[in-house]
């Protein structure tokens, strides 16, 4: 009966954490330094989080969302489409080991939250 009560608790724990992160990845402040004073601080909407596996980011002809949380080591070269911006949550640390790659026309913005 322990062995069920502990893996109960265990299963609500791991449900009320990753419903948080999700909830928390559905808006990520960051700072805009080129926006008027009083106004720098500014929010995405539903960005996507770069993982070790991402290989390629954003659309062709779209502008697109991405976010860096925790550490993150990615050993892929990483290729950029359209406009892609991307947030580095405070604190994390982004390796990306061979590089991201952007041709023109395509854009790549990086914005820190503080």
């Amino acid at each position: 009966m322990k062995l069920i009560t502990s893996m109960r608790a265990t299963m609500l724990l791991l449900l009320t954490a990753l419903t948080s992160i999700s909830a928390w990845a559905d808006n990520v402040n960051y700072y805009d330094p080129t926006a008027d004073v009083g106004q720098q601080t500014k929010t995405a909407t539903n960005p996507t989080a770069i993982t070790s596996e991402t290989t390629e980011i954003g659309s062709e002809g779209q502008t697109t969302w991405y976010y860096v949380s925790g550490t993150v080591t990615n050993g892929n070269r990483i290729e950029v489409k359209g406009t892609v911006n991307i947030i580095l949550v405070d604190d994390c640390v982004f390796t990306a080991s061979k590089g991201i790659r952007v041709e023109s026309p395509n854009v790549l913005n990086i914005y820190a939250q503080k």
